[in-house]
C-alpha cells in the first residue's frame, strides 16, 4: 500500500490530506482561528450548573465550558454521580481545550480536566492513570519490547505508547516519554494564577505528529517555509520521516492533483456520486447523519433489481469511505435501494463490513430493519468535515 500526506497551505489555512493507493481517505483543516484548540490552562471553576451536568471554568481571557463526562478523572465518578460531585466553585484546574470555541454563535470553547500531552510516540498525562500500549501495535516482538519500556518508564499517572513508537527505537521513545513527563513538573503553575500554562503546537508540527503515519512513504508540502520548517522538526525530533519530506512545486493545484478537492466539493454539497450513476444523498442532523441511496439513471438492458444490488454494492464502499473522509460519527441511519430477498441483503452487508474494516475508528452497525434501514455508530473523534470547513 502507498500511503502519502499532503500539506496544503493556503490564505491562513492548512488542509491536510492522507492519500491511500491514490485515493483520498482523509482530510483535516487546521485554520489560525481555532489556535487556542490543544492549548494547556490553568482554570478556576466559574460556575457548577446541574442542570446542565457541567461546570463554567474562567481561563483568564475568556471562558470555557467543562462537561461532566471531560471532568470524570477526577475522582471516582461511578454511576449516580454528578458535576457537583467532581468540582466545586472556586476550586483551579489544569485543563486542555479540545475544541475551540465560536463567538458568533455564543459557542464556548470546551475543555477537559484530564489533559494529556502528546508527542509522536507517546501521550502523557498528569493524573493517575494506566500505561497501555497502542492496540495497533501488532508486531510481537516490538510489543513484548515496548511492554518492557512501559514498565520502566511508568509513573504511576497516564500513559499511552502510540502507534508511531512501533517504527524507531525503544530509546527514541523513552527519549520522549521522559521529556513528556518532564513537562507537567514545569507546566505546572506553583502560583496559582489562573491563565494560559502551555501553547498548542505550531499547526505544521501538529499535522506531522498526529497525520503522518509511521509508514508513510512521502510528506507533500506546497509551500517553501512549511517545508523547510517540517525538514528541521524532522531531523531534531522524528527519524522515522527523514527523507520522507517534499516540496511541492508542480503547476496543477496540491490538492487538485490527488483528488482531495474534488472529494471536498461532493462532501459540502452533500451529493456523493457513485461509478454505476447513481448517487449518496448525506445530510447531517443535530440527532444523526442520514445517507440515502439513489439509483440515478437505470442502464438500458439491465433488469431493476440487478441494478439496485450493483447499486447498493457500490453505495456500501462508497459510505465507508466517506464516513472516514468527512469524519462522519455518532449514530448513522443508511436507506439503501429496497433489495430482493435476504440473499442480496448479505451480499450488501458483507460489502459494508470488507469496507468498514478499513476504518481505523470503531464502527458497529446493526442488520436491515423491516423497513429496509440500516443502523451505524461510528466513534467520535474531532470535528465532522463541515464544521472544520465552516471554523466552528
Amino acid at each position: 500500500m502507498t500511503l502519502q500526506t499532503l500539506i496544503d497551505m493556503k490564505d491562513g489555512e492548512i488542509r491536510a490530506a492522507l492519500i491511500e493507493n491514490s485515493e483520498a481517505v482523509e482530510v483535516h483543516v487546521l485554520s489560525e482561528a481555532g489556535g487556542e484548540s490543544g492549548a494547556l490552562y490553568l482554570a478556576r471553576v466559574k460556575k457548577v450548573e446541574s442542570k446542565l451536568n457541567a461546570a463554567f471554568l474562567d481561563l483568564g481571557r475568556f471562558d470555557a465550558f467543562l462537561p461532566f463526562r471531560h471532568a470524570r478523572a477526577l475522582k471516582d465518578a461511578g454511576p449516580g454521580k454528578r458535576i457537583s460531585d467532581l468540582v466545586r466553585e472556586g476550586e483551579t484546574l489544569l485543563v486542555k481545550i479540545i475544541a475551540s470555541g465560536n463567538e458568533g454563535d455564543g459557542k464556548l470553547p470546551l475543555a477537559t480536566a484530564n489533559p494529556m500531552v502528546a508527542g509522536r510516540y507517546a501521550l502523557s498525562g498528569h493524573l493517575p492513570g494506566k500505561a497501555m500500549l497502542s492496540q495497533k501495535i501488532t508486531d510481537p516482538q516490538k510489543k513484548a519490547a515496548l511492554s518492557a519500556l512501559l514498565d520502566d518508564v511508568a509513573d504511576g499517572n497516564s500513559l499511552v505508547l502510540r502507534t508511531n513508537a512501533e517504527a524507531v527505537s525503544e530509546d527514541m521513545v523513552m527519549d520522549e516519554v521522559r521529556d513528556l513527563q518532564a513537562l507537567w513538573k514545569i507546566i505546572t503553575p506553583e502560583d496559582g494564577k489562573i491563565g494560559l500554562v502551555l501553547s498548542g503546537l505550531d499547526r505544521v508540527e501538529k499535522v506531522l505528529r498526529d497525520y503522518a503515519p509511521h509508514n508513510v512513504d512521502e510528506i507533500l508540502i506546497n509551500d517553501q517555509v512549511a517545508w523547510l520548517k517540517a525538514k528541521k522538526l524532522v531531523g531534531q525530533k522524528w527519524p522515522d520521516l527523514e527523507g520522507k519530506i517534499k516540496l511541492y512545486d508542480e503547476e496543477t493545484p496540491l490538492l487538485e492533483a490527488f483528488g482531495v478537492a474534488e472529494k471536498i466539493d461532493a462532501a459540502i454539497s452533500g451529493v456523493i456520486p457513485l461509478p454505476s450513476g447513481g448517487n449518496l444523498f448525506i445530510e447531517e442532523t443535530h440527532a444523526m447523519t442520514v445517507i440515502d441511496v439513489n439509483s440515478g439513471t437505470m442502464q438500458r438492458g439491465t433488469s431493476p433489481e440487478g441494478v439496485y444490488i450493483a447499486t447498493n454494492l457500490e453505495a456500501a464502499k462508497a459510505i465507508a469511505g466517506e464516513l472516514r473522509f468527512q469524519n462522519l460519527s455518532g449514530l448513522i441511519t443508511v436507506d439503501f435501494i429496497d433489495l430482493p430477498g435476504k440473499a442480496a441483503q448479505e451480499k450488501v452487508l458483507e460489502a459494508l463490513d470488507a469496507a468498514l474494516a478499513r476504518d481505523p475508528l470503531s464502527v458497529e452497525r446493526t442488520g436491515f430493519n423491516r423497513f429496509g434501514l440500516l443502523s451505524l455508530r461510528r466513534k467520535r473523534r474531532g470535528k465532522t468535515l463541515k464544521t472544520m470547513l465552516e471554523g466552528n
